[in-house]
């Protein structure tokens, strides 16, 4: 689990929850059965007195395609999902990345391809986790998940087993064929050390990079605090982005330097820009940093 700059859990793509929390709102998010007369079925009808919508309106504009989803009419596929340029549409919801007629013609909403639900069948699946495929190898290993959530909800929607098999398939021959292989971090699968031999960041240039960094982009995404460690042996350069501050390690290329989080089996590689100059410029995550 990572934790999001500021400290907070991020709701994309991420959550921490028991299975006890996750039927609940499942329940939530599905018309009641024609024979449940509970408050808790009123609820999930989106009754005035529900256990956690206050209106109806609420539940019905999350579940809404608001606009339209262009990544996903791509990529819907490789997530086990059903698309037709003649008619059918894709759409982005309140909450939810996909929203439409998506799953084996049924109307559909989702998040991810790991909790999806059809509400005419009354059909909510949802599969949890407490680890992610490393970046490396057939991209298909990514998107297992999301293929065996689909097939799962096709089993329930009495899907013929040879249909879903065939379908499984195809979807994974379609990511390799598309997707290149990546190479597998040697760093991680090879024990590999990041530190180049006689290579290190220079005091000078540790004493440049101090300070305190903020997002070009957002104030979502926080701050990065560049500091020296007085008490580490060498006089680590450590970054820190919300919970997490490791050294940095010089590479030999000048101000391009590796963050020593290990983490989804990769290397995170930190650029600085401009370093003799007052508003010096960090690269990180695909995001731009300027120091105050």
């Amino acid at each position: 689990m990572s934790l999001g700059p500021q400290g907070a859990y991020v709701a994309g793509s991420s959550m921490v929850a028991s299975l006890n929390d996750v039927t609940k709102l499942s329940l939530a998010l599905l018309p009641r059965h024609k024979h449940d007369h509970s408050k808790q079925g009123a609820n999930q009808r989106g009754d005035s007195g529900g256990l956690l919508f206050q209106s109806p309106k609420t539940l019905a504009e999350m579940t809404t395609g608001q606009s339209f989803n262009s990544l996903m009419t791509n990529v819907g596929p490789w997530l086990g999902l059903s698309y037709s340029p003649s008619g059918n549409s894709l759409a982005a919801g309140y909450g939810f990345d996909t929203v439409g007629d998506a799953m084996h013609g049924e109307h559909f909403f989702g998040v991810l391809g790991v909790a999806g639900y059809v509400p005419s069948h009354g059909l909510g699946v949802v599969l949890m986790s407490n680890a992610e495929a490393a970046v490396g190898g057939l991209f298909s290993a990514q998107m297992v998940i999301p293929l065996v959530h689909s097939y799962i909800l096709g089993v329930y929607l009495d899907i013929p087993i040879a249909t879903l098999e065939n379908e499984f398939a195809n979807a994974i021959a379609a990511i390799d064929h598309r997707a290149p292989v990546l190479p597998c971090d040697p760093h991680y699968f090879e024990n590999k050390p990041w530190d180049v031999p006689g290579v290190v960041i220079p005091d000078k240039t540790k004493r440049q990079l101090v300070g305190t960094y903020n997002s070009t982009e957002s104030v979502f995404y926080g701050g990065v605090a560049v500091y020296i460690d007085h008490e580490a042996k060498d006089k680590d350069l450590v970054l820190q982005y919300g919970e997490y501050a490791r050294r940095l390690i010089a590479t030999g290329n000048d101000g391009v330097y590796i963050w020593a989080l290990e983490a989804r089996g990769a290397t995170f590689v930190v650029q600085f820009v401009d370093k003799d100059a007052r508003a010096v410029q960090l690269h990180f995550f695909g995001k731009s940093f300027v120091r105050k």
